[in-house]
């Protein structure tokens, strides 16, 4: 799967150290167990589950904003 960028943003800079993956969000297990990480291009500030049936993930990073239908629902906000 690949993470799409919900707007248009300036071209990343070149260099060392720069345009590397340093971002991401992981999934665990209720035991703790990590199941898998998502690797985003920068540094993911937050996260939240949207839609009718929860299955969208929006992610909010450091320049941008990312969407992403996973396979799974999020979990319904109790309140």
């Amino acid at each position: 799967m690949r993470l799409r960028p919900l707007r248009r943003h300036p071209p990343r800079r070149r260099g060392p150290g720069l345009g590397r993956r340093v971002g991401w969000a992981a999934r665990f297990r209720p035991d703790g167990t990590l199941i898998g990480k998502l690797l985003l291009p920068e540094a993911v500030s937050n996260l939240t589950f949207g839609g009718i049936k929860r299955n969208h993930l929006f992610i909010t990073a450091s320049t941008s904003p990312y969407a992403l239908r996973v396979t799974f629902n999020g979990v319904r906000d109790p309140a």
